[in-house]
């Protein structure tokens, strides 16, 4: 039969195995979050260089159609940097959920593992109890079997 901190120790490695995969999870989200995080700095970078450029260019020999091209080229640059940004905020949602799942998981996999560690101990404990009541026993039918043996020799003396 197995012992509860043998049932534990199966429990402690179920629950390490979830504690990997929320740990894994997090990792993954996060290098999505980077990566999201990276485009987003692009995007920013290449409007403020497109910007700085009209800024810088004389547009007065632009004719109106190009005046209407930058404008929606910058209109569409400005979606693209909100859907980016939502798209980013979203991400860092996910990873803080992530975290709580692995800080969650963390908690747990703790729990049972110093469960587990009290329970090994307290079988230590009552095994050398057992042990030491053991040899205990064998002394007092020792000592009753000496006590018992000169008794007899000393009634045989009357």
């Amino acid at each position: 039969m197995k012992s509860s901190s043998d049932r534990l120790s199966t429990l402690l490695s179920l629950k390490k195995k979830k504690l990997d995969k929320a740990i894994n999870a997090l990792s993954e989200k996060k290098a999505g979050l980077e990566i999201g995080i990276k485009k987003l700095d692009e995007k920013k970078e290449e409007q403020r260089r497109v910007t700085n450029e009209l800024r810088g260019s004389d547009l007065t020999d632009e004719g109106e159609d190009d005046l209407i091209l930058y404008g929606r080229y910058l209109s569409r640059m400005r979606k693209e940097l909100t859907q980016l940004s939502r798209e980013v905020t979203g991400l860092q949602e996910h990873v803080e959920q992530a975290m709580n799942e692995v800080k969650a998981a963390f908690g747990i996999h703790g729990s049972v593992e110093l469960l587990r560690d009290r329970r090994v101990e307290s079988e230590i404990k009552e095994q050398v109890l057992e042990e030491q009541r053991q040899i205990d026993g064998d002394s007092c039918q020792r000592f009753s079997g000496r006590n018992a043996n000169r008794n007899c020799r000393n009634r045989r003396k009357f």
